[in-house]
C-alpha cells in the first residue's frame, strides 16, 4: 500500500519562501503568485482527502473481508474460535494434566486448585466451583477426561449453531399449535404465473384453465377474470361492472363457480395459459397459451399469431431510466427451442390498439410483424435457435445485457446471449446432466443459479460459462423454481418431494420442467430450502404441512417480495412466509417476560416484546444456583438465560423428536434438567450443554403432564405423572451409568385413585404425595407403600355455591373420602 504524503502545513519550514528577486513584483503579480499557491494547496488537500476518502474505503473493506472470515468460521465446527473461554492450548494443557493422572477422576477441590490455573488464574474459587458442576451433571462429583472433553465440545457446537442462526434472516414457519390458513382463491387448476404490479402494489395471478385473478397489496379478491385465451366473450367477475356479460363481487366468485367443472362458466373450450406477464409501458397483459398465441389484453386485445409455435415462458423489459425511450421488447421461448426477441414501438402500437373497437380482437402474424404495410413502425422481431429442447423459462437481465434461457437438453441446458445487431447473437451455452428446469439471478454475490431434474443447485459465472462455480445438493427430488434474497445473500429453491407419483400433465410455472401436454405428473408433498450462497450452506427447509390431495394441490411457484419480507408459494390456493427479524447480537438477548430483545441494555420498567420462541412456552423455572431462567416451548426448544442481564447464554432443540415438550422440572440439586413428552418419554439433561444424559422409561406412551424429584430415606427419586392416571417413580442413583432406566415403582397397581388426568404433582416430607386431576380431585398417598391415604374432592352439591364463593373471596371445606 503506497504512502499518501499530505500537503505541508502553512508556515512550515520550507514552505512560503520568498526570494529578494519576487520582492520585486507588482502587487498584481504576487496577487497572481499567491492566488495560484492558494489553488496548488487546495488541489493538494483535495488530492489528500482524495486519498484518504480512498484508504477508509479500503480500511472498511479490509473489516467487512474479516467479518466474512469470520463468518466462515461457524460453519467449521473443527475450527475453534478466539472468543471462546477455552481456547485449544488449554484444551490441550488439561488433557496432559487428564493423562498425568492416569485413569484417576478429578474432585472439585483437585479442579479448584490445579485445573484454575490452566483455565483462568482470575477465576474465583466461586466460578470454578460452578464451572465443576456445569460438566458433572450425573451429580458424582467428579469428572473425568470423557466428561470434560465432551462438554466443551457439545458446548461449542450448539453455541456455533446458535449464533450462526441468529446471524442469518429465516422464515417463520406455521406449527401445528399457530397454523397460519392459506389464501382460497377462485383458480381451479395451479397457478402456473404470478406477476406484481409495482405502481399500485397489486398481484395478479394466473392459473391453467384460464382464471385470472386481481389481488390487492394484502392479498385481498378484488377481481376475477374467467375463460382469459377463449375465442368468445371474456368474463369479469366483478361488482358495479358494465362492460363484461357477469356481474359478481370478487368475493362472491367461489358461491357462483364454486369447484365443479362442470359449471355453465368454465363450460368453454378455453385454450390452457402457460405464462402471463404485465408489460408496464403498454399497460396490457401478454397471456401465451396453447392455441399458438400471445395475446395482450386491455379494454381492447392484440393476438399474436404463432402459426406451429406455441410460447411456453414470457419475460419483457423497458429502459426506464430513459425518458425518451419509446420502445420495450418483449422475449418469450417455444416448444420448438425458439427463443424470441420482439421489439415494439410503444405509440406506434397505442395507437394502432385505439383504432381497434373493443369487441373486436386485432390478430398479427408474428413472423411478418413490422415487415407489412399494416405493422410497418411497430416494431421488430427476431429469433434464434437457442435449445434442441422445448424452453422452460427466458428472462432478460439489463445488468448482463444478456438473455438467459434453460431446457432440458442436457447439451444446451443453460444459455446466455447477448445481440451484437439486429439479427446477430453471441451465445454461450453449458451442458448439465438432465438439463436445467428453473434459474435465477442473483446480483448480490454476482452469480446465475440453476436448478435441474438432478437434485442439485448450481452456481455459474454469468460471464463464463464453462464449469459451475459450486453446487448445492440437499433436495431429494427435481427443484421447479428459484427465488433470490440478495440484500442477505440467500437462494430460495422448491422441489417436489421424493414421494412421486405418475398421473396426467402439469406445466410447472417458469421452470415449466417440459412436461406439458404430456401424460406424466408429478403428485406428491413439496420442499422448499433456503440456501446462503456465499457459505453454501442449506439454511432452512421448509415442507408444505398438507400433503397434495391432487396435483392442482401441489405447489409449484415462488416468489420474494423484498420489501415486504414476505414470501408466497403458489399452487391452487396460496401460503405466505414472513421473515423473521434477524438479531444484530446474535449471543445476547434481553429477556422480558415470555420475549427477549436484542442487546444489553433496557429501560428500568420498560416492557420490550420481541418473540423468544417459535412455539407457545410451556414453563418458565428460576435456578438459584446457576442464577439462570430456563424457558421451554412446546416445540421442544430450551433455552437458557441470565437472570440477571437477560442474555441469552444457550439453547438445544429437538428435545422430544416430532413430540410436543409438555413438562420440565430440576433436580434437587438444580444440575440437571428433566424433560417429559406428549409421547411419555421422559429425559435427563446437562441443560448447559444440550447432552442427553439418561432415558427414563415408562410403561406406556400417555402424555406425561409433571415431573418432581424427591428425596426419601436418603435417597432420591424422580416421580412422573400424566394422562395415565398413575404415579411413576424412577430411582435417580449417580452410580447407575446406563443410558436407559426402568421405573423403580408404578402405583395404584389395581385400583382407580383418580378418574381424569393427573396434572400436577407435589411432595411433603417425610413421605406424603400429593396428585391432582383435572376434574378437581386431589388425592394423597404414601410414597413408601403406595397406598391411598385421603381424596379430597368437591361435593357436586355445592359446585354452583362454590363457584360464586370464589368470586366473593369465601372459602369452602373440601371433603374427605
Amino acid at each position: 500500500m503506497s504512502n499518501v504524503h499530505l500537503p505541508p502545513l502553512a508556515g512550515a519550514k520550507g514552505n512560503g519562501l520568498v526570494s529578494s528577486s519576487q520582492g520585486a513584483l507588482s502587487t498584481t503579480a504576487q496577487q497572481q503568485q499567491q492566488a495560484k499557491k492558494r489553488s496548488g494547496h487546495t488541489n493538494q488537500t483535495n488530492i489528500a482527502n482524495v486519498a484518504i476518502a480512498a484508504l477508509e474505503k479500503k480500511r472498511t473493506a479490509m473489516k467487512y473481508v474479516a467479518k466474512m472470515n469470520r463468518d466462515n468460521l461457524l460453519k467449521d465446527k473443527a475450527l475453534y474460535r478466539t472468543e471462546r473461554a477455552i481456547n485449544l492450548s488449554n484444551l490441550r494443557e488439561m488433557m496432559r494434566m487428564f493423562q498425568l493422572r492416569g485413569d484417576k477422576t478429578v474432585t472439585i477441590e483437585d479442579f479448584k486448585s490445579t485445573f484454575g490455573k490452566v483455565l483462568d488464574e482470575s477465576l474465583t474459587p466461586e466460578q470454578l466451583g460452578l464451572m465443576f458442576m456445569k460438566i458433572d451433571a450425573n451429580t458424582d462429583n467428579s469428572v473425568d477426561w470423557d466428561e470434560f472433553s465432551t462438554f466443551i465440545l457439545l458446548r461449542e457446537e450448539r453455541q456455533s449453531k446458535m449464533r450462526e442462526e441468529a446471524s442469518v434472516q429465516l422464515f417463520e414457519v406455521p406449527n401445528l399449535m399457530n397454523p397460519k390458513p392459506k389464501i382460497i382463491t377462485p383458480h381451479h387448476e395451479s397457478v402456473v404465473a404470478i406477476a406484481h404490479l409495482e405502481t399500485s402494489k397489486k398481484f395478479v395471478t394466473a392459473s391453467r384453465e384460464g382464471t385470472v385473478c386481481f389481488w390487492s397489496d394484502k392479498f385481498r379478491l378484488q377481481k376475477t377474470f374467467l375463460n382469459v385465451g377463449y375465442v368468445g366473450t371474456l368474463i369479469l367477475i366483478r361488482a358495479h361492472d358494465t362492460l363484461r356479460t357477469l356481474q359478481l363481487d370478487g368475493r362472491q366468485v367461489m358461491k357462483h363457480v364454486g369447484t365443479n367443472k362442470n359449471n355453465a362458466l368454465m363450460d368453454r373450450d378455453t385454450p390452457w395459459i402457460h405464462d402471463l406477464v404485465h408489460v408496464a409501458p403498454l399497460n396490457k397483459f401478454a397471456v401465451a397459451s396453447d392455441n399458438h398465441e400471445i395475446t395482450f389484453y386491455s379494454w381492447t386485445r392484440i393476438r399474436f399469431d404463432l402459426k406451429d409455435a406455441t410460447a411456453l415462458c414470457l419475460d419483457w423489459w423497458h429502459d426506464a431510466d430513459n425518458a425518451d425511450c419509446e420502445t420495450c421488447s418483449l422475449f418469450f421461448g417455444t416448444d420448438a427451442g425458439l427463443v424470441y426477441t420482439v421489439t415494439i414501438v410503444s405509440s406506434a402500437f397505442a395507437v394502432k390498439n385505439d383504432n381497434s373497437s373493443k369487441s373486436e380482437c386485432l390478430t398479427l402474424l408474428m413472423e411478418t410483424f413490422g415487415r407489412t404495410a399494416a405493422t410497418k413502425g411497430m416494431g421488430a422481431v427476431s429469433k434464434r435457435k437457442a435449445h434442441d429442447g422445448w424452453v422452460g423459462k427466458v428472462q432478460y437481465y439489463h445488468d448482463l445485457h444478456a438473455v438467459v434461457s434453460c431446457s432440458v437438453d442436457p447439451t444446451q441446458s443453460l444459455t446466455v446471449a447477448t445481440q451484437d445487431g439486429k439479427s446477430s447473437w453471441t451465445h454461450f451455452s453449458a451442458p448439465v446432466n438432465h438439463g436445467v428446469n428453473t434459474f435465477v439471478y442473483s446480483r448480490f454475490p454476482v452469480a446465475l443459479i440453476t436448478g435441474g431434474t438432478d437434485h442439485t443447485l448450481r452456481l455459474w459465472n454469468p460471464h463464463r460459462l464453462r464449469n459451475p462455480m459450486a453446487s448445492f445438493k440437499g433436495h431429494n427430488a427435481p427443484i421447479i423454481d428459484l427465488a433470490v434474497n440478495e440484500a442477505h445473500g440467500q437462494v430460495i429453491s422448491l422441489s417436489v418431494d421424493d414421494t412421486i407419483k405418475a398421473s396426467r400433465s402439469l406445466p410447472m410455472v417458469l421452470s415449466l420442467i417440459n412436461l406439458m401436454n404430456s401424460d406424466h405428473h408429478l403428485l406428491g408433498r413439496l420442499r422448499a430450502q433456503i440456501w446462503d450462497i456465499r457459505k453454501q450452506t442449506c439454511l432452512q427447509t421448509i415442507n408444505d404441512a398438507e400433503s397434495a390431495q391432487s396435483p392442482n394441490d401441489s405447489l409449484n411457484r415462488i416468489l420474494f417480495l423484498p420489501a415486504a419480507s414476505t414470501m408466497f408459494a403458489m399452487a391452487r390456493n396460496i401460503s405466505h412466509y414472513k421473515l423473521k427479524k434477524s438479531d444484530d447480537a446474535p449471543a445476547g438477548a434481553v429477556a422480558s417476560g415470555t420475549h427477549a430483545h436484542s442487546g444489553a441494555q433496557i429501560a428500568p420498567g420498560k416492557l420490550v416484546h420481541v418473540k423468544t420462541h417459535d412455539f407457545p412456552l410451556r414453563a418458565a423455572i428460576y435456578n438459584p444456583v446457576f442464577k439462570q431462567v430456563i424457558t421451554a416451548c412446546d416445540g421442544g426448544v430450551v433455552s437458557v438465560w441470565d437472570a440477571f442481564t437477560g442474555v441469552h447464554i444457550f439453547k438445544f432443540a429437538e428435545t422430544h423428536g416430532k413430540s410436543e415438550l409438555t413438562a420440565i422440572a430440576f433436580d434437587r440439586g438444580h444440575r440437571k434438567l428433566i424433560t417429559g413428552g406428549r409421547d411419555g418419554t421422559i429425559f435427563v439433561w446437562n441443560f448447559h450443554n444440550g447432552q442427553k444424559i439418561k432415558e427414563l422409561v415408562k410403561n406406556d406412551s400417555c402424555e406425561v403432564t409433571d415431573i418432581l424429584q424427591i428425596e426419601m430415606h436418603h435417597a432420591k427419586y424422580i416421580v412422573a405423572v400424566g394422562w395415565d392416571r398413575k404415579v411413576t417413580l424412577f430411582l435417580d442413583d449417580p452410580n447407575n451409568a446406563d443410558d436407559r432406566q426402568h421405573p423403580f415403582s408404578v402405583f395404584p397397581q389395581d385400583q382407580v385413585w383418580h378418574t381424569d388426568d393427573i396434572m400436577c404433582v407435589a411432595f411433603a416430607q417425610p413421605n406424603v404425595l400429593a396428585t391432582a386431576s383435572y376434574n378437581g380431585e386431589i388425592v394423597l398417598s404414601n410414597v413408601t407403600s403406595g397406598h391411598l391415604m385421603k381424596r379430597l374432592k368437591w361435593p357436586d352439591s355445592h359446585k354452583a355455591e362454590t363457584a360464586k364463593s370464589i368470586e366473593k373471596g369465601t372459602s369452602h371445606n373440601l371433603v374427605r373420602t
